[in-house]
């Protein structure tokens, strides 16, 4: 899967990068898609108690 990632290849067209994408996308575990949402989800949370201010440095803090 990494090889997909971090492909350095030239992406030629759109349709090309969206196969490409599609194909990490499928290859991805549901594990991964979880984590990834829970931590969205906290980061979502962070920016609502700062109300929209800059929250990234308070991460640690806000999310304890």
């Amino acid at each position: 899967m990494h090889g997909n990632i971090c492909d350095t290849r030239q992406v030629h067209d759109v349709d090309e990068l969206k196969q490409r994408l599609t194909k990490v996308w499928h290859g991805l575990g549901q594990s991964v898609i979880d984590d990834a949402m829970d931590e969205w989800h906290k980061r979502l949370w962070a920016c609502v108690r700062v109300k929209g201010d800059y929250f990234e440095h308070l991460i640690l803090i806000l999310l304890s």
